[in-house]
């Protein structure tokens, strides 16, 4: 069956820190930036994407999910965001200390989400979910093919039927040419990307809703 994947170029009362098998350890992603990084201009790309692009996204599918797994979560900003929307949300990231930071906001925001840590690459969870996410070209972290395919592997067997899995990701051209042509922030170049034409020439594959 084809992987149902949308390539985009582009708390409650107490929050619940679960932990998944992972594997053989690699170091500490953002073990001392993860403050530096919730009190930057990262998240600003974090509150576009839950404010413009991915209810333009949704409508665009005619889609409503009910739950949402968002991968690479980071600090929580748009997981806590789809949780005051009234989705059922997980967020897994692989920093524990980005998690902290994340259960802090949802906390905040009074909302209920799951937080998860685990290797996007590897993780099993007993739940599935109608939508899955992975934003801010997370996935360009995972510097082997084989990561990559285990990840879509992993988004598959999570999905509900009829669910999608929304990422985006930075491609060569993306690196090579875009970024070099407009050096502003990474925020204003994803603008640039989202309001070109090329962008809505969006690939996408829809998990059947029945075997």
């Amino acid at each position: 069956m084809p992987l149902q994947a949308l390539v985009a170029a582009l708390g409650w009362r107490h929050s619940v820190l679960k932990f998944s098998p992972m594997r053989k350890s690699r170091l500490q992603p953002y073990r001392h930036f993860a403050k530096h990084y919730h009190a930057g201009n990262y998240i600003q790309f974090s509150h576009w994407i839950s404010q413009e692009v991915f209810p333009h996204l949704l409508t665009m599918l005619n889609f409503s999910p009910h739950s949402l797994l968002d991968l690479a979560c980071g600090s929580g900003v748009f997981a806590v965001s789809a949780a005051q929307q009234g989705l059922a949300v997980t967020g897994l990231d692989v920093s524990a200390d980005m998690l902290a930071i994340s259960q802090a906001l949802a906390r905040e925001a009074n909302v209920q989400v799951s937080w998860v840590q685990a290797d996007m690459s590897s993780f099993s969870l007993p739940a599935h979910f109608d939508c899955i996410t992975c934003f801010f070209d997370s996935l360009n972290y995972l510097l082997k093919v084989e990561d990559l395919s285990h990840t879509f592997q992993a988004a598959y067997a999570h999905l509900n039927p009829g669910g999608y899995f929304i990422f985006d990701m930075n491609t060569i051209y993306g690196l090579a040419v875009v970024w070099q042509r407009f050096p502003l922030t990474s925020l204003k170049i994803s603008q640039i990307i989202w309001n070109s034409p090329r962008f809505h020439m969006i690939t996408s594959w829809k998990l059947p809703t029945c075997a």
